[in-house]
């Protein structure tokens, strides 16, 4: 029964709505194993040196055929093995002044040796690279001109939790020699400055600089792009930077899933060891297909936030040398992704 004198627009509102039945798309799955490029002999040695992180798969036939529209990354899965401290980023940079240091001016470049470090094995580990390298020919500078130290995570007045101090502590004239830290990581360059806090140096010398908080992460997040895949969108991807951004399937933040604090034990400050890295994307990006094209290809980069592929330790061997080592490198860590290809 309805109220004496309703209109017509008040019965309509006040009839139950039978509503709309709906129901998810139809979807197929396509899943990649970066594992399925490599390529063995009959005797299982292998014979391809593809990168893992520069992905490209033919199969010769269709990867997918039908009518889809739709494509979107589901899951990924992933063994992180790449060294906070590698070939791209494993340099520090100084400049001194011939007032100080008994006669050279200039630059001096020292290396940190690849590997996987706590902050404290870090800081150790770039004063011994720096004192080394600038007492050593061609520099000669003696250790009571210059003599670096550095610390982590010092508890002084002046200093900030989680980051690195680097000063002179020279003997004569003690502690007041200044010098200065030369960033190296313009573009897609990079150096340790960036993971250990000293990123945006204001130029100028000092005898002691302090960082601020250090990530202790190689790359913050990386992207996973595909040219094959994103090739039918009407709307291009973009980004702030110029160097990622484009063609994406997804960026992953290197980060836990949730809010944490900083880890107490430097051991496991996300970077200073080798983890796991899961994701699964409750709302993925729906990728643009046109139904008119088969896809045939695989091609899948992972690219850091300088724009580079994702750092690899390389593989070395000589068959020509038998006692030399040799090393299989993290292209065989392979990494897996889960597709939904959408018919609607």
């Amino acid at each position: 029964m309805f109220p004496s004198g309703a209109s017509i627009g008040m019965i309509e509102q006040m009839v139950e709505n039978p509503g709309v039945p709906m129901r998810a798309p139809s979807v197929a799955i396509l899943t990649v194993d970066t594992a399925d490029r490599q390529r063995y002999d009959a005797t299982g040695f292998r014979t391809d040196n593809s990168p893992v992180n520069n992905l490209y798969i033919n199969k010769q036939q269709p990867t997918l055929q039908g009518y889809f529209t739709r494509i979107a990354l589901t899951e990924l899965n992933m063994k992180w093995a790449i060294p906070n401290v590698n070939g791209y980023n494993n340099t520090f940079t100084v400049f001194v002044d011939s007032t100080y240091t008994g006669g050279y001016e200039g630059e001096i470049t020292c290396t940190v040796p690849e590997g996987f470090y706590t902050p404290s094995a870090l800081a150790t580990a770039l004063a011994i690279a720096l004192n080394t390298t600038a007492q050593a020919a061609p520099y000669n500078i003696l250790p009571a001109d210059f003599l670096w130290n550095v610390r982590y995570n010092p508890a002084e007045a002046g200093g900030n939790t989680n980051s690195f101090i680097i000063e002179n502590v020279a003997s004569a004239p003690a502690q007041s020699n200044p010098f200065t830290i030369i960033p190296k990581n313009i573009g897609s360059r990079d150096d340790l400055l960036n993971m250990m806090g000293f990123s945006g140096l204001v130029e100028g010398v000092s005898p002691k600089f302090y960082g601020s908080y250090a990530s202790m992460l190689y790359t913050p997040y990386f992207d996973i792009v595909s040219n094959q895949l994103t090739k039918k969108q009407q709307v291009r991807d973009n980004s702030t930077s110029f160097n990622t951004g484009q063609n994406l399937l997804a960026r992953i933040y290197v980060a836990p899933d949730s809010l944490q604090p900083v880890p107490t034990a430097e051991t496991n400050i996300l970077g200073c060891r080798p983890f796991t890295l899961y994701r699964e994307f409750i709302i993925p990006k729906q990728i643009y297909w046109d139904t008119k094209e088969f896809l045939n290809v695989i091609d899948l980069t992972l690219q850091d936030y300088k724009g580079n592929v994702l750092y690899e330790t390389p593989s070395d061997k000589s068959s020509a040398t038998p006692s030399s080592d040799t090393f299989v490198g993290s292209g065989s860590v392979n990494w897996q992704l889960t597709l939904q290809v959408s018919e609607v």
